[in-house]
């Protein structure tokens, strides 16, 4: 276990602690489960990460917008704004 080892450990728990998607832990749980290495779930965080945040084209402002106004809205209001603006829905930001 060397330096490698220890900043990709660091990764991964700054992936988890700074996620508010609430499958992480199942993933990574399930990754445990299966024998994954620390190395193979952090590129896997990483992966499901850039995923998430490409896969509709939604930039990092659209990601913010939709967790200020699920923070300080209400549902109605981000499905309205999600239509009118083009944010990201609410199953995306879970």
């Amino acid at each position: 276990m060397g330096s490698n080892w220890l900043g990709d450990l660091e990764r991964l728990i700054m992936a988890v602690a700074t996620s508010d998607h609430p499958r992480i832990l199942h993933l990574v749980s399930v990754a445990l489960q299966q024998g994954a290495s620390w190395r193979a779930i952090v590129r896997m965080l990483e992966g499901a990460v850039e995923k998430l945040s490409s896969s509709q084209g939604y930039s990092d402002k659209d990601f913010q917008i939709a967790h200020l106004v699920k923070v300080l809205g209400r549902p109605k209001l981000h499905y309205a704004l999600h239509r009118a603006l083009r944010i990201p829905s609410l199953s995306t930001t879970e």
